[in-house]
């Protein structure tokens, strides 16, 4: 990945001066490789791993840079074509392209683009101010330019407390925005910055008439087709875990190729591990295995602040510890991130609920604080009517987005919750190594925004698809985050085990991981996410010493019974939702606990 910062600013010593600062500050971690280049009033400064794709380019026109693989039709984008593509004085719509990467142009004649991935997962983040611009993927570094000035943003927290993200794109500084999923930062020479669309959704009905088999069959070539153009270029590895996305991706990268590594984040006996190492061990990938050490999870929670501003939530944080195991490794690692969810798993799995943005946002705020809690938490001098007010905003744009509501829970699913929780951990991973992503192509956003609800509910043709195209894989466990795997296609001796386990009631309490009257926690992300780990314990005591800033925002009452000392230890029903909404608080309270000892 690349951490960069773009700054675009008239007063040479001013810019100079800056970016002086900035440089030396410039990498999150360890063993990156810091770049500059500049033209005119135009200048950026980026850290990267030494693999990281990376393609600039300057003329006597101006400049063009890529962080990551962008794809225009069936060719790898290069810096020197994005230079005719992209102009600041465009008024249409701006061409958009497959693969996740950040990308700008700086024209002397012109001005200033600067667009992302479709769906928004690399963060791009702006202030303009007094005939500046700063531009980077983290607003972290943009307080050392004189004329930028930090002032604390209410809706920018109450939006990461509702949702586990920023909403509408309010970060928590007044002035700094996130860029609009879907859309470009334009600033043209004289004349005011602007977001311009790039690239929505397409909805339709189009392949509503469509035999089953043959939505299966377009699906299959749209992601064969995808995989393959994405992970041709050099060795690639595999982020597998033990559900159901890496393994279809996993299947598709071994039908053409043989020299692809697996890697699987946990220990050796974890469920998850479990059904991997099988996975591995039928497509014939080498395996790799890494746990996320309790004893750094400081160090990740203040990384997550410092460059996230938690505006994809604090749950995450152990994503941090992934580029340090991989870096070694391929340049590049496919996933399957967000495509459980693009193919049926947004939709609620309980059938007596209704379809409609009162069950979706009560989903996503199962992962932060009740409004009602909210109310009561948030000092009403500060924070007003915020709280119905960015709830009314939401809704009015989850309305907009299709006349299907089964579509508008899609696209609402993508541009909020799989945007931030999922894409935070994406850029991050691409620190170490830059993930592939099958998702981020058009192509197939639009098959799926065409096909009947029957077909993506339950994530009907996903299954279908796998037992399909790759019987074997379908035939190992698939993880659920529970203690009782699932098979898609079931061999007489799993079923013959299962009947046993049903009947048994000793090995039923082996599977569930009680050993000696001690309960040992084999789901691997319910221990990674475990607010009582020891990891978290010790980021709950770095927390503590900033409690006293929490009163300038909160009624420490109701905070101090939301949050209480690191020693105490809380019970959950579920885990890693229910937890979430307080390591949202605690990473704000990192924060401007961090921000306060910064002006001291």
């Amino acid at each position: 990945m690349a951490n960069f910062i773009i700054c675009c600013d008239s007063n040479e010593e001013r810019k100079k001066k800056f970016l002086s600062q900035i440089e030396p500050l410039i990498a999150p971690i360890e063993g990156l490789v810091i770049s500059t280049i500049s033209a005119e009033v135009f200048s950026v400064v980026w850290a990267a791993n030494k693999k990281a794709p990376v393609s600039f380019f300057k003329n006597d026109r101006g400049l063009g840079i890529i962080w990551g693989d962008a794809f225009c039709s069936e060719y790898k984008l290069t810096a020197e074509k994005l230079i005719d593509i992209w102009d600041a004085d465009q008024d249409r719509l701006f061409d958009s392209f497959d693969g996740f990467y950040a990308a700008a142009t700086f024209k002397y004649r012109s001005g200033l683009v600067v667009g992302t991935d479709i769906l928004g997962l690399f963060p791009v983040y702006y202030y303009v101010s007094d005939n500046i611009i700063l531009v980077g993927s983290s607003p972290e570094l943009f307080k050392y330019h004189p004329l930028f000035y930090a002032e604390f943003n209410p809706a920018g927290l109450v939006g990461i407390l509702l949702t586990n993200s920023i909403v509408d794109n309010e970060t928590l500084l007044k002035g700094v925005k996130r860029l609009d999923a879907g859309h470009a930062l334009l600033w043209p020479k004289g004349n005011d910055y602007r977001e311009i669309q790039q690239y929505t959704i397409p909805i339709s009905t189009m392949y509503f008439d469509m035999p089953y088999n043959a939505q299966l069959h377009l699906l299959d070539e749209l992601l064969s087709h995808a995989i393959f153009r994405y992970s041709e270029e050099g060795q690639i590895g595999l982020l597998l875990s033990g559900g159901l996305d890496s393994r279809t991706v996993g299947g598709y990268i071994k039908s053409f190729r043989d020299d692809t590594l697996a890697f699987t984040i946990g220990e050796n006996t974890d469920i998850e591990m479990q059904c991997a190492i099988k996975v591995a061990k039928s497509l014939t990938m080498q395996h790799h295995a890494f746990p996320i050490e309790n004893d750094r999870y400081p160090l990740y929670a203040n990384l997550q602040t410092t460059w996230e501003h938690c505006a994809n939530g604090f749950n995450n944080i152990w994503g941090w510890g992934i580029p340090s195991q991989i870096k070694n490794f391929p340049q590049r690692i496919a996933t399957g991130f967000i495509l459980d969810v693009a193919l049926g798993g947004a939709f609620p799995k309980a059938i007596n609920k209704a379809l409609s943005f009162d069950t979706l946002f009560q989903q996503d705020n199962s992962w932060g604080v009740a409004p009602d809690t909210l109310t009561t938490l948030l000092k009403i001098n500060i924070f007003g009517d915020l709280i119905q007010a960015l709830i009314r905003k939401l809704k009015i744009q989850y309305e907009k987005y299709a006349d299907y509501e089964t579509k508008r829970i899609l696209c609402y699913k993508l541009r909020h919750r799989q945007r931030f929780h999922v894409g935070g951990v994406v850029w991050q991973i691409s620190f170490g190594s830059w993930p592939i992503l099958p998702i981020l192509d058009k192509q197939i956003l639009e098959v799926i925004g065409g096909l009947p609800a029957a077909t993506l509910s339950e994530r009907r043709a996903q299954k279908d698809l796998l037992c399909l195209k790759f019987p074997n894989l379908a035939a190992i466990p698939l993880d659920t985050n529970s203690y009782k795997p699932v098979i898609l296609r079931p061999r007489l001796r799993h079923l013959l085990s299962n009947y046993l386990q049903d009947r048994v009631k000793p090995l039923n309490n082996c599977l569930n991981g009680l050993r000696f009257g001690e309960k040992i926690e084999k789901r691997h992300y319910y221990r990674l996410y475990d607010f009582n780990n020891p990891g978290w314990v010790e980021v709950r005591r770095q927390a503590e010493k900033y409690r006293d800033c929490a009163a300038d925002f909160f009624n420490m009452d109701v905070f101090n019974k939301l949050l209480p000392p690191p020693e105490t230890k809380i019970h959950f029903k579920d885990g890693i939702s229910d937890a979430s909404g307080l390591k949202n608080l605690l990473g704000f309270l990192l924060w401007t606990g961090k921000r306060n000892a910064d002006t001291l």
